[in-house]
Order: structure tokens, then sequence, then C-alpha cells
């Protein structure tokens, strides 16, 4: 019986494992990679004349 219910935890385990992996991928696909960002920011430093303000709605376009 014990080894039953081992392996049934083990299942339910697992499934939670395989739902967090999923779940990390699909946010992994939804970063903006490195390159996007960085012709989004194009012409932008940190010297940057823009104001903060300014940089914040580009970056929610």
């Amino acid at each position: 019986m014990d080894s039953l219910l081992y392996r049934t935890d083990k299942t339910e385990e697992w499934d939670v494992i395989d739902k967090l992996s999923e779940d990390v991928e699909k946010t992994a696909r939804e970063i903006p990679s490195t390159y996007e960002l960085k012709q989004k920011y194009k012409g932008y430093t940190e010297t940057s004349e823009k104001s903060k303000e300014k940089l914040l709605e580009i970056s929610s376009t």
C-alpha cells in the first residue's frame, strides 16, 4: 500500500514540475530578446536627455 501511495505522490509531483517547466518556457518566450531591446532603445544612453517618463512610455509600447 505504501508503495502505491508513494507512486501516486511522485506522479502528482512530476505533473507539477512539468507544469512549472511549461510556465517558465512560456515566460522566457514573452521576454524580449536583448537585440529587440537594443533596437527599441537605440540612441538612448545613461546620459540621455530624455526623461524617465519618456523612456517608460517607450518601454510600454
